[in-house]
């Protein structure tokens, strides 16, 4: 037999021990600023094609609101499809991290397919997360994939990380982790900038399905960190206006981590999201 006690006292928990009851396994707070499962109800609760306008909660206890921008076909898997010119949400303010941040985390879901891209006169960006643009004043971090011009092969999976107009770079899987990547398949893609490990220096490092990737490029840091006004995207911007393939883009559970001065590991992060979501994505 259960007995349950019921009280009407307002706990005192001074030293935090009484765990906060999070709306997703993974969320670590205050770590976790922003995150979408859009198979959560407490995400999305619709059913059937997704309404322009239609709002997306956060996970977090913000509850911040994503807006998707365009129509699309009903959430599939727990992920949404990204299909033909400018399919587009609008991310909230919490996916913007803090001019004092050393050091982030960023999440991504992804079904990528191998062919289908846009072919074009010039190679092609073709967006997925956050916001990029041609000049570093107007990014603070993005995730992207570039295909090959006539062919529409996708060549590299790309981390934009500008910071500041004085560091500007990125970093990209290769030919080969990309192709891997683009099979069709259910993939966790994960980008870490660290700028704490080494004083003066930044690292930027992809990780995908648990594993970081052969590229982890080091450079110089002069410490400041871009505050853009640009509001990140889940999707397509503007700024990039190539075409998704016609079967689609599959795009999911979204998040960011501001991981400065916690000593986290990123391993065992990756592991939580991805122990998470088996129970929400297919």
């Amino acid at each position: 037999m259960t007995i349950e006690i019921v009280s009407d006292v307002a706990f005192n928990d001074p030293l935090n021990l009484i765990p906060f009851v999070e709306k997703d396994d993974a969320i670590i707070r205050p770590l976790t600023k922003a995150m979408l499962d859009f198979s959560n109800p407490e995400c999305y609760a619709g059913s059937g094609a997704v309404a322009v306008n239609t709002k997306f909660n956060s996970l977090t206890s913000d509850a911040a609101q994503a807006t998707a921008n365009t129509a699309f076909p009903a959430v599939a898997g727990g992920l949404l499809q990204f299909a033909g010119l400018n399919p587009k949400v609008t991310l909230p303010d919490s996916f913007k991290l803090p001019n004092t941040t050393k050091k982030f985390l960023v999440i991504l879901w992804v079904k990528l397919p191998a062919s289908g891209w846009q072919t074009a006169s010039a190679n092609v960006y073709q967006s997925l997360l956050s916001y990029a643009a041609n000049t570093s004043t107007l990014c603070q971090w993005a995730i992207g994939l570039t295909t090959v011009q006539a062919t529409g092969a996708a060549v590299g999976l790309v981390f934009t990380a500008p910071i500041s107009g004085g560091s500007a770079g990125g970093a990209s899987l290769t030919s080969g982790d990309t192709l891997a990547l683009c099979d069709g398949g259910l993939h966790q893609v994960a980008c870490l900038f660290d700028g704490e490990s080494a004083a003066g220096f930044r690292q930027l490092s992809i990780y995908v399905d648990k594993t970081q990737k052969n590229l982890s490029v080091s450079s110089s840091w002069d410490g400041s960190f871009n505050t853009p006004a640009a509001t990140p995207t889940l999707g397509m911007q503007t700024a990039f206006q190539a075409n998704y393939p016609t079967d689609g883009v599959y795009l999911g559970r979204p998040s960011l981590w501001n991981l400065t001065g916690s000593g986290k590991s990123v391993a065992e992060i990756l592991a939580a999201d991805w122990d998470a979501a088996q129970g929400f994505l297919s």
